[in-house]
């Protein structure tokens, strides 16, 4: 018969107590995480032991890797962008038994969003860039996997709210322009038309815009309201 037994140890010697009889050829073992080696001697009828064969070793990993951290370079989750790509980084702290074998991902209008266990990148990676997004609130999830086949679980990040609409008001030029084009240019750019105010002018025709306030090319809160001058015309003798 035979003598077994598993040991991380590569070199170890089962003892002279007979595990199987000489018809026995295959055992199956629950083993711990790990490296694992099988070592395996026969006895004859008489006892006498031969020496032991060793064969391994055999790499036992059932632990999902780390989670990933995530965090983006172009949005901040929770604010509004007009910017409809979205870039994603994450870190790992990698996998200490099989190490790392890849990623998946995907967007999701709803949080948890579902990852599914096809790998999208190899273990290399470090981000990601999305394709275009439709305006609305989307969510990011990433599960990392180990080369035994583990995954972990998703991480979410999100939301990234993404508007048709710029989310912040850039003050357009407005010189020149009627009431009705100056409200079109101010929507456009997120602002609103405030106080209309009027005066003469020989340079601007009757019914255009003179001036405004604040000046062009100035950043503010979404919807901040643009004061404008509103020409008479030419001041009648």
């Amino acid at each position: 018969g035979y003598s077994f037994s598993w040991s991380p140890d590569s070199t170890f010697v089962p003892d002279e107590i007979k595990d199987g009889e000489e018809n026995v050829t295959s055992t199956t073992s629950v083993l711990a995480d790990g490296s694992q080696w099988f070592h395996v001697r026969a006895v004859d009828g008489v006892g006498s032991w031969g020496a032991p064969v060793h064969v391994g070793p055999f790499l036992i990993d059932t632990f999902p890797p780390a989670r990933p951290t995530l965090s983006s370079s172009s949005h901040r989750a929770g604010r509004a962008s007009a910017d409809r790509t979205v870039d994603v980084n994450w870190i790992t702290l990698g996998d200490s038994l099989s190490g790392l074998d890849g990623f998946s991902f995907a967007w999701g209008r709803r949080s948890p969003v579902p990852v599914d266990p096809t790998k999208d990148v190899e273990e290399s990676a470090v981000r990601t860039t999305s394709r275009r997004l439709a305006p609305g609130r989307w969510w990011f999830a990433i599960s990392a996997r180990d080369n035994a086949g583990n995954w972990s679980g998703p991480v979410t990040l999100g939301p990234f709210v993404i508007t048709a609409r710029p989310p912040v008001c850039t003050v357009p030029r407005l010189r020149g322009l009627t009431v009705i084009g100056a409200k079109r240019a101010l929507v456009k750019k997120g602002c609103r038309l405030g106080r209309i105010s009027r005066t003469y002018s020989r340079r601007v025709r009757r019914g255009r815009i003179v001036a405004q306030r604040p000046r062009p090319g100035l950043r503010l809160r979404r919807g901040a309201k643009v004061a404008v001058v509103l020409s008479r015309g030419r001041r009648r003798r």
